[in-house]
């Protein structure tokens, strides 16, 4: 009885694994084929980000410059529920939450491209916090404010570290540096795009 019992569990055990494995299989399949999606839309043109906000979901982001877009892609369950575009001139404002706060920062630099400005910044305001400062940080987030097609003012979050997940709470300052860097390349492409289409917009507007 015992044996039998003791089989049943090894069995029970094996098939909790190979099924884990097979979940985690599928899932690492389906975000590469988002990212390669995300790829060949942007012609390799775009930086490609891949968030955990909770156990269920995943999150799959890509900013283009040259194209003029933000990619959002969302899988839950190891299935796809959203796949967005938007402008990057209709992104109105990012902020970077800590513990559910905005956290301002400044995006000065003389770096030559957007990725290495906001390299540069994320070492720079990660730098700023002490490592006391960093131990009370429970939560961090990309909060991206943009206006739809129709004109309607939209708020897109993006859970970007959250310790009460385990797969979280080793990484803290990691996937906090990997906020930052979203928070302030989407800030300042953003921003980037604006400006041009208000030059483009002024230049049509000139009488001939």
């Amino acid at each position: 009885m015992e044996f039998t019992l003791g089989a049943l569990l090894i069995a029970f055990l094996l098939f909790l694994y190979l099924e884990t494995k097979r979940k985690t299989a599928r899932l690492q399949r389906l975000i590469a084929e988002e990212k390669s999606g995300i790829a060949d839309a942007s012609r390799m043109t775009a930086s490609i980000g891949v968030f955990y906000p909770d156990s269920q979901t995943t999150v799959i982001i890509g900013a283009s410059e040259e194209f003029g877009a933000f990619y959002y892609r969302m899988l839950r369950q190891s299935k796809v529920i959203n796949r967005s575009k938007i402008n990057l001139a209709n992104i109105a404002r990012v902020d970077l939450l800590i513990n559910s706060r905005p956290h301002e920062f400044e995006c000065d630099s003389e770096q030559a491209t957007t990725s290495l400005r906001a390299t540069e910044l994320s070492g720079r305001v990660l730098s700023r916090f002490s490592p006391e400062e960093l131990k009370t940080i429970q939560r961090a987030a990309l909060r991206i404010t943009f206006f739809s097609e129709t004109g309607s003012e939209k708020n897109l979050d993006i859970t970007a570290l959250r310790t009460g997940d385990e797969r979280h709470r080793f990484q803290r300052v990691q996937l906090l540096k990997n906020a930052i860097w979203w928070a302030a390349f989407l800030g300042i492409a953003s921003r980037q795009a604006r400006h041009l289409r208000t030059r483009l917009e002024e230049g049509a507007a000139e009488p001939e």
